[in-house]
């Protein structure tokens, strides 16, 4: 008899919204990563690309993806390096991730007000 996939992983069934989220914010973290890590020592230290990729990579290495955001919170370089990816980008992207944040921000206000688990 084979093991069910856990009901949280992104091997069960339809993703659901929360399991997207759970990529998105690896895509995130990869994307800050490889920006700080291109630009070298001059504007970012190694510790701040470096501390991201052990607190979300080492959980990555888990049977499942589930609650990567909770992983993010102690990740906090990407903040400060995503902000300077924003800070360089066209009005258009800054715009675009704005409106992307609030949709998001919709949808988990409404899992969380029905109830369901959104870390």
């Amino acid at each position: 008899m084979s093991p069910q996939p856990d009901p949280g992983s992104l091997k069960s069934g339809n993703p659901r919204p929360v399991k997207v989220l759970d990529l998105v914010v690896v895509a995130v973290v990869v994307v800050c990563v490889v920006y700080a890590a291109r630009r070298g020592s001059s504007r970012w230290p190694y510790e701040a690309w470096f501390l991201p990729v052990v607190v979300v990579g080492v959980p990555l290495c888990g049977p499942c993806l589930s609650s990567m955001n909770r992983f993010l919170l102690s990740a906090w370089p990407v903040f400060s390096i995503g902000s300077e990816i924003l800070g360089r980008s066209p009005r258009i992207v800054r715009l675009a991730w704005c409106a992307a944040s609030v949709v998001l921000a919709v949808v988990l206000a409404r899992y969380w007000a029905h109830g369901d688990f959104i870390a």
